[in-house]
Parts: C-alpha cells; sequence; structure tokens
C-alpha cells in the first residue's frame, strides 16, 4: 500500500510539473552576439509564470534590423501563430529611429531603480521624458596605455591631450614607436567625438547644429597637427588601418604604439595577447586642464516590442537582468562583460576577479549618446568622412566643417 502511495505521488508530481510548464508564457528573446544562456536559465528557474526562449538573429546592419522588427510586427498584427519577439536587442544608434516609429513600449515606471545605471546610458533611450530600453552593459570608450613603457621610463600618466602628446613624442623617440596613440580608420568619428564633447564642442546644441562651431574648429586644427607629429597615424598609417576595424587594435598589441582610444571590453583581447599584464585603463583625456573627460556609448540595449503580446513578462525579465546580483555574476564570469549598474563596480570580491573594474568606473564617469535622432545614421556618414579628410588627409578644417554643417542642417531642416 505504501509503495502505492508513494507511485501515486511520484505521478502527480510529475503531472503537476507538467501542467505548470505547459502553463508558462513563452517570451522570445531576439540577441545577437552574446551569451545570455545562463541568465535566461536562471530566470526561467526563478518563476513558473514566463519561459524565455533564446532566438540568435544575426542583425547585420540597421535595414536588416529594421525589417526583422517590422516583420514581427506584422506577425504579431496578423494574428500569425509564429512567434513574435518580445525583447529586442538594439544598438544604441538605431534607438531614435526605432523609438519615432513606434516599435518599442514605454516602459517608464515600469523598471525598478532605474537611477542606479551609469551616468548617461538610460539618457540615450530616453525621449520626451519617456524611457524606452536599458544598456545591455556599459560598452564605452576608453584609453588604454602601456603601463610598462610608463614605469620603464617614469613617465607620468596623461591627463590631458597636451600631456599625452608630450609623452608619445617621448615614447616614439625612446621605444621607436609607428605612432603614439592609435585609432581606427573606420568609425573614426567615435574617437573623436570625446575631444569635441570635453572642449565645448559637439554636433547638436539646444537643437541646434553646432558643427562649425569655433571650439570643434580648435579641436580638429589640434588634432590634425597630432597627425603631422605622428602623435596620431598619419597618412601611411591609415593605409594600413583601413585593412579592418581590428587593426588598430593589433597594432597596439605588437607594440607599435603607446596608447590607443577603443572600446573597453577589448580588455579581454588584451589579457590573452603579449602584452598582458603591461597595461592600464585611463579616460581619454580632455583637451585643457578643469575640462570633464567623456565617453561614446557603443552599448547595445534590450526593449521591449510594442506589439508584443506579453510585455509584463518582458519587463519582468529586464528587471530581474538587471539586478545587482545578475550584472555582478555576469562581470564575474566575464572580464569582457562591463556592468551597466553602478553598485557593481564597488564590489570587493569583484575588482579581486577584475582588477580593471575600479579603473573603468572613473574613464566612463560621462557618457553620452553620439546623436539622439531618427537620421543618426546618416548624419555620423556626413561627420565621419569630414573628420576623415581633416585628421587623415589634412584638409582645411574651417571650410570642410562648414559644408558638414550644412549638409546636416538640411537633414535637421533647419
Amino acid at each position: 500500500m505504501k509503495q502505492f502511495i508513494t507511485v501515486s505521488i511520484a505521478i502527480v508530481l510529475v503531472l503537476f510539473s507538467m501542467a505548470t510548464a505547459n502553463a508558462q508564457k513563452e517570451l522570445i528573446l531576439s540577441i545577437t552576439g552574446e551569451d545570455v544562456s545562463t541568465v535566461v536559465s536562471r530566470f526561467n528557474q526563478s518563476q513558473t509564470e514566463y519561459k524565455v526562449i533564446i532566438q540568435n538573429q544575426e542583425y547585420r546592419n540597421w535595414r536588416f534590423a529594421i525589417n526583422q522588427f517590422r516583420f514581427s510586427q506584422e506577425k504579431a498584427a496578423s494574428g500569425s501563430r509564429d512567434r513574435t519577439i518580445d525583447i529586442a536587442f538594439i544598438d544604441n544608434n538605431w534607438l531614435s529611429g526605432m523609438i519615432k516609429e513606434r516599435w518599442l513600449e514605454d516602459i517608464s515606471g515600469k523598471i525598478a531603480r532605474p537611477e542606479d545605471f551609469i551616468n548617461g546610458l538610460a539618457d540615450a533611450a530616453t525621449s520626451t521624458g519617456k524611457l524606452y530600453a536599458l544598456p545591455f552593459s556599459n560598452k564605452g570608450q576608453v584609453l588604454f596605455y602601456r603601463l610598462d613603457l610608463h614605469e620603464k621610463h617614469n613617465i607620468p600618466l596623461p591627463r590631458t591631450l597636451k600631456e599625452l602628446e608630450q609623452n608619445a613624442l617621448l615614447l616614439i623617440k625612446l621605444e621607436k614607436l609607428d605612432h603614439g596613440m592609435t585609432i581606427h580608420s573606420t568609425a573614426i568619428h567615435l574617437d573623436i567625438l570625446p575631444f569635441l564633447w570635453s572642449n565645448g564642442g559637439g554636433l547638436i546644441e539646444n537643437g541646434k547644429v553646432i558643427i562649425n562651431h569655433p571650439n570643434n574648429i580648435e579641436t580638429l586644427t589640434i588634432l590634425q597637427g597630432l597627425a603631422r607629429k605622428k602623435v596620431l597615424p598619419g597618412p601611411e598609417a591609415f593605409v594600413e588601418l583601413k585593412e579592418s576595424y581590428s587593426k588598430a587594435k593589433n597594432l597596439f598589441i605588437q607594440g607599435r604604439s603607446a596608447y590607443i582610444i577603443t572600446w573597453n571590453n577589448r580588455i579581454s583581447d588584451f589579457e590573452k595577447s603579449p602584452i598582458a599584464g603591461k597595461f592600464g585603463i585611463l579616460p581619454i583625456p580632455p583637451l585643457k586642464t578643469g575640462q570633464k573627460s567623456f565617453s561614446v556609448i557603443g552599448s547595445w540595449y534590450l526593449g521591449v516590442n510594442a506589439f508584443s503580446k506579453q510585455k509584463d513578462g518582458a519587463v519582468s525579465f529586464l528587471n530581474y537582468f538587471f539586478r545587482d546580483k545578475i550584472q555582478r555574476d555576469m562581470a564575474t564570469e566575464s572580464n569582457s562583460f562591463i556592468p551597466a549598474i553602478k553598485a557593481v563596480y564597488f564590489d570587493s570580491q569583484l575588482k579581486i576577479n577584475n582588477p580593471y573594474l575600479q579603473d573603468l568606473e572613473s574613464a566612463m564617469a560621462n557618457m553620452r549618446h553620439r546623436l539622439k535622432h531618427p537620421k543618426e545614421p546618416k548624419i555620423s556618414q556626413i561627420l565621419e568622412n569630414t573628420i576623415k579628410e581633416i585628421v587623415i588627409e589634412g584638409k582645411p578644417v574651417k571650410n570642410l566643417l562648414d559644408i558638414a554643417q550644412k549638409r546636416i542642417e538640411l537633414i535637421f531642416g533647419q
């Protein structure tokens, strides 16, 4: 009799488990290039109402992503049995376009402690005071430097661009470097924007285009001069850098420069290279003493599809994903994951596991989105071409900025 009761209870438990699993509402998380399987598994085990299913989606470019999103909305609107994306993985420069088209759900007031995010990260996904997405991680640009060379020659760390210039010229002489600081040929405007911002310039101010602002002219004139002195790569070096985006990283690893501006998640690449333990992290230096240092946001974002039928579940997953413990666990498991939550940077155990974390926190104190505008990709391309002509080819600064000003004003309708 006891055996019969035990078997009966086991059967009931199995049937209950099956019924619970069948009752779970599925959430589709579309993502590319990131392994979130562990977090998703933990979320699925932490509650019984929702089950997240990962859909690995290769977003090759802006247009492909937009078409994929629209296709998902059309499926939802038509009542198709095909599963619609509930949680979307979005590049930061797509946010404004998707918000304008009302493809992202307003999640204002639904996220626990939005003020806990690193300064500037959440702002990139806001419009008219409403929040539409959250940063997957704190990806941004920093200045990597050769710690071993600074120690070898007793050279102080640079706090301004002028100090970096002086250090670079000295190290070029002492170490026979190709140039002082490596920047990228592709997306060069992202490497240059922090210098424009630090000097009070930029692209837009109070809704007006300011690309030909005197401060921008001053900044780009200085940078053009640094290219002539080989503090920045000259035309010959850019021929090599043009081969691929990762070429800049490789030049730094090969010891051909003392500094590089690149994304903070390059830490894992450098730690696996011959310069492991020989590099450090600093803020991108401002032009002058007393100015702020800035970093360009490079994060992808997680947002809720406005056409999802499981919006509450999608928000529930976002709140889980951005818990301090989850962010801390992800940072512990991978040095390339940089947390988006401030409190995680002060975790004593995590600092032991990731000794660069404290430097990253100070290097990324002022995160800024390149531009919040639906036509940001088109505007960025104008800026990209203009900066290349100025810095790489040495063409007249003011003339080119005046031309770029007029072209961008036409896009803004000014």
